[in-house]
């Protein structure tokens, strides 16, 4: 006696298109969260995060952005990986350059990491404000090794080639290989004015285009002197003996 089964057609072919989606499901590529272990530039290592009756292996796979915003991804960050329809390997170069056909099934090689908020991220010092920072600063720099503004967390710096400028109005500061040009309808310093060596370690110098006036009360501290000599009491010898300081009031 035959222990064959026999079922309706219409049924047997609804459990094979089933089947036949489920397989397909089965080698797409999955939106799994995962969390970061290892960074190599915007290459990042992720270990998934789900539980699955089969073991996954840790893949590397590209971060998402421009290669214009280099974000500081470190190993612990959370997110997930998207999925493109294909593979992805021949434009992060993880793969073949080949390009691929639509029947290629992406399986793994198609996902992307995305990083995700977390409700336990500090908070932001103005919300209305774009905030860019990273674990030991930012800096800001064209394509190549050119111009640059380095932040870190003691020291704000700049570096230019050519020129760095600073403008306000009228005003302005620009700073050249050994110049410097400062313009302004008034320009003050307020502290202590040293210069302790010329040009190239050589020899101080000063030239001044106009009058210098030296105000009252720094003239009542007397301190303005040149190698020792005070200029408020300083005397010239004079054939019949010594001459007298000068008058302040003529």
């Amino acid at each position: 006696m035959s222990m064959t089964i026999r079922r309706p057609f219409v049924t047997s072919l609804d459990n094979g298109q089933r089947n036949a989606a489920s397989t397909a499901v089965k080698q797409s590529a999955q939106e799994w969260p995962c969390t970061v272990t290892k960074v190599e530039g915007s290459i990042v290592t992720v270990s998934f995060q789900v539980q699955t009756p089969f073991t996954l292996q840790t893949m590397r796979i590209p971060m998402f952005g421009p290669e214009w915003v280099r974000y500081p991804i470190q190993e612990g960050t959370k997110g997930y990986a998207m999925a493109a329809d294909t593979t992805l390997g021949h434009m992060s170069g993880l793969g073949s350059s080949t390009v691929p056909n639509t029947d290629q099934k992406p399986n793994l090689s198609s996902l992307v990491f995305m990083p995700i908020a977390n409700v336990g991220w500090s908070a932001t010092i103005d919300p209305n404000k774009l905030e860019l920072y990273g674990p030991d600063g930012v800096v800001l720099h064209p394509t190549g090794n050119g111009s640059n503004v380095t932040l870190d967390t003691s020291t704000i710096s700049a570096a230019a080639n050519e020129t760095i400028t600073l403008t306000v109005g009228s005003s302005s500061l620009v700073m050249k290989d050994g110049r410097i040009d400062i313009t302004g309808a008034a320009i003050y310093l307020n502290g202590a004015l040293a210069q302790t060596a010329g040009p190239n370690g050589g020899t101080p110098t000063a030239v001044l285009g106009g009058t210098l006036e030296v105000q009252e009360s720094i003239k009542a501290a007397s301190i303005v002197s040149g190698d020792g000599v005070h200029l408020e009491s300083h005397t010239h010898p004079v054939p019949d003996g010594t001459s007298s300081a000068p008058n302040p009031n003529t």
